[in-house]
């Protein structure tokens, strides 16, 4: 749009030169035109007297020559009637004159008539041209100056117009930034969501495994006190006063004396079905769970 505003503005300016140029040369040519018809009126009026004054002459040397006709006929004597027919024939040579000039008088008129009543026309025509020059002129310097509106008007829009698109353009930017901190959030959150499902679920295996070693145990102790309860020879009455806590027996005799019994006889050691295996083997076999790869996987 600029661009074409600007081309608009150049052509207009051209235009205008040309116009005020134009202007110019049909003013100086509507003046020198103006001139020429006062020259011409002035050659006109000369003629016109001078044809004038050759008609009178003409006139003139007419009555001459009937005067001299009149006196030639009137003369008597020879030497009158010499006299009255040379001054005659002057009269009638000059009459001729008179005539040749009044006709070429006349001719000088009709010659002037048609100079003036050309230059005339070459006048108007001037002056026409010169007022269609003045109004170009003036269409052209209105054009100009509305294409010079127009410029600056589309130049504040095309400013207007690069504001907006800048600002569009960072807002877009801003955007796309917020679209890239979103999508990274969004796979954050789902990197989260993942990592609190698989907690979760985790969790629950070791929740469950709790379960299962809560449940293994008061298996075991049962299976203990049932072992327990069917071999009475393992229950030992505290000795009064003594104290067991640090986990040494108060009286390693009798203690002693029972292994002796139970493992006297040359066969192998009894070993209670609960004692064959560990309590993690309990677990794995039993309940499914694998403690130590829950222990790993928790690390």
């Amino acid at each position: 749009m600029e661009e074409k505003n600007e081309e608009q503005v150049g052509a207009t300016e051209k235009a205008e030169k040309t116009a005020i140029k134009s202007s110019e040369n049909a003013a100086a040519n509507a003046l020198e035109l103006e001139q020429q018809v006062s020259e011409k009126n002035i050659k006109f009026d000369e003629a016109t007297a001078a044809q004038k004054k050759s008609v009178d002459v003409y006139e003139a040397e007419k009555r001459a020559v009937e005067g001299a006709e009149k006196a030639h006929t009137l003369a008597k004597e020879e030497s009158a009637v010499k006299s009255t027919k040379i001054a005659k024939q002057d009269a009638e040579a000059d009459q001729r004159h008179a005539m040749f000039m009044e006709k070429d008088a006349k001719n000088k008129v009709k010659a002037a008539t048609q100079d003036k009543e050309s230059i005339v026309t070459k006048e108007a025509m001037g002056k026409k041209e010169n007022v269609d020059a003045q109004n170009d002129k003036m269409a052209a310097r209105e054009d100009a100056q509305v294409a010079q509106r127009t410029q600056e008007k589309g130049s504040k829009v095309a400013e207007r117009f690069r504001t907006l698109a800048a600002a569009v353009e960072e807002r877009e930017e801003k955007r796309k930034a917020s679209a890239l901190s979103v999508a990274e959030d969004e796979k954050n959150f789902k990197l989260a969501s993942d990592e609190a499902a698989a907690e979760s679920a985790k969790c629950k295996k070791l929740k469950d495994a709790n379960a299962n070693v809560g449940k293994a145990y008061e298996e075991l102790k049962q299976q203990m006190a049932e072992w327990s309860n069917k071999n009475p020879w393992l229950k030992q009455e505290e000795a009064e006063g003594t104290d067991d806590s640090d986990g040494v027996d108060p009286d390693p005799d009798i203690g002693a004396s029972i292994g002796d019994d139970i493992y006297s006889s040359t066969e192998e050691p009894y070993v209670p079905p609960y004692a064959k295996r560990s309590f993690l083997e309990l677990l794995q076999e039993d309940y499914g769970t694998d403690v130590k790869s829950l222990l790993r996987s928790a690390r």
